[in-house]
């Protein structure tokens, strides 16, 4: 309890092995919950399980306490299903249109520190969202943990698919800034048509090349990141995999 470490990249790491095991698993992962260079805890719920849910994957998720950096004691609870049929049961994905914006809203989190900092994060995000005609509504959350730390957290839902962009505290950060962060992601975001956010990109390509079915879709940023998996994914898999697009411009994947 002791480590911020990310239980969420931890998490991604082992849903999929304990998913083609015979029974279900319970994990209790004990770190940083909410913590930069990571997807915290929102963008795991809201963001990627419901995309690996219609690929084949069952969790159910909790958060107890939240772990920021550098104290960390967060705690999730995962308890994961096994996926009828193991990995020839998967299904691919067409997520090259995100279609129309459907609505904007998110969370603005604070622990141990003063409560007008998660105001203030909230109406920043809400005045530069509302800048651009967008609405948005933040729900505002004083979160248990053992350390202080905060987040602002953005869920822009489209027609076909969910994008996440967080913006998160740190020692002498202002709490506009943290607001800033994120708005800026979903700004860079929303001005490319692209179906996927850079981060779902690289997260969704393992479980993908695992389906038996073909899959492709689109991402809005093509990240080093991106095609640092696509080299790892192919040590293991034998699966032809293409991406078009430079670094750090629009791309399109495919996993044949």
């Amino acid at each position: 309890g002791g480590s911020a470490g990310s239980v969420t990249l931890i998490l991604q790491a082992l849903l999929i092995p304990l998913s083609m095991a015979s029974g279900p698993s319970t994990l209790r992962l004990i770190g940083g919950t909410h913590v930069r260079w990571s997807p915290p805890y929102p963008y795991i719920t809201d963001i990627y399980m419901p995309v690996m849910e219609r690929i084949g994957f069952r969790a159910s998720l909790e958060v107890a306490d939240w772990g920021w950096y550098p104290r960390g004691g967060g705690q999730i609870t995962a308890r994961i299903a096994p996926v009828p049929g193991g990995a020839m049961a998967l299904r691919g994905l067409d997520l090259t249109e995100r279609g129309k914006l459907l609505g904007v809203s998110g969370i603005s989190a604070a622990s141990r520190l003063p409560e007008h900092i998660i105001q203030r994060q909230r109406d920043q995000a809400v005045a530069r969202l509302r800048a651009r005609h967008i609405k948005a509504e933040f729900e505002m959350i004083d979160a248990p943990s053992p350390g202080p730390g905060t987040l602002l957290f953005i869920r822009a839902q489209y027609e076909g698919i969910t994008a996440g962009f967080s913006g998160f505290g740190r020692l002498r950060y202002p709490a506009e800034k943290v607001a800033e962060d994120a708005v800026r992601s979903f700004e860079a975001h929303l001005t490319r048509k692209a179906a996927l956010d850079p981060h779902l990109a690289d997260q969704l390509l393992l479980p993908l090349a695992l389906a038996p079915e073909p899959s492709r879709y689109t991402t809005t940023e093509v990240t080093r990141h991106l095609r640092t998996v696509v080299w790892v994914v192919n040590r293991f898999i034998e699966r032809e995999i293409r991406i078009e697009g430079e670094e750090g411009a629009p791309g399109y994947v495919q996993i044949l």
